[in-house]
């Protein structure tokens, strides 16, 4: 029987008004992508990042849906990863939580949603986490640093260098490669636009 899990990096925060989204690409790259080898019998995944006020702070989820063996399997692995490892080292990794979600397909969707959108999203948000997976291997400006060095400031570099070049796509092309090409696929029908921070123009996608 098939559940899911999730894997929670909790990450320190030293200055709240500076999170570092560094650390969410390094876990994503490394972490998350050693686990989905071609092996690995994972039918849905996805990842969450966040970073807010109280307890929760910074965090980095990946969520996936397979069987009780494999999340095991899956939970040695993370906890076992030199990329966990280094973050503990240089004490940025504050915990590292690991759950079980529920069985039901839509189990780690927003409960307010109707039924019949929370048995949908999950191939949506699988489909853009792997996106988002692809893009930081084709922006990658040189190999990824062996997992072996020392210093946490070449992680660093590496990782803000390559964070920055994505923002820049999701920046440029984000309305266009995105907010367009799904209000296509709905048919052009005007939304109601929800968002927590309005910033620019609102204009039609």
């Amino acid at each position: 029987m098939s559940n899911w899990y999730s894997h929670k990096f909790r990450i320190e925060r030293p200055d709240p008004a500076n999170t570092l989204w560094w650390i969410d690409i390094f876990l994503f790259d490394t972490v998350v992508r050693d686990c989905l080898t071609p092996t690995t019998d994972i039918i849905m995944w996805r990842i969450h990042r966040r970073s807010a006020g109280g307890e929760s702070g910074h965090q980095f989820s990946f969520y996936y849906y397979a069987t009780h063996e494999m999340f095991e399997s899956v939970k040695s692995s993370i906890i076992d990863h030199q990329a966990v490892k280094i973050l503990n080292s240089a004490n940025l990794l504050r915990d590292l939580l690991h759950n079980e979600e529920g069985s039901e397909i839509e189990a780690t969707c927003d409960p307010s949603w109707p039924l019949s959108l929370r048995k949908s999203w999950p191939y949506y948000i699988m489909g853009v986490s792997k996106m988002a997976l692809e893009l930081i291997e084709n922006l990658r400006p040189s190999p990824r640093p062996a997992l072996d060095v020392n210093s946490i400031h070449e992680y660093e570099r590496y990782y803000s260098h390559l964070m920055f070049k994505q923002n820049e796509v999701w920046q440029n092309f984000g309305s266009h490669a995105f907010f367009h090409h799904i209000n296509a696929i709905f048919g052009y029908v005007p939304l109601i636009a929800r968002p927590s921070v309005l910033r620019g123009i609102l204009t039609s996608f």
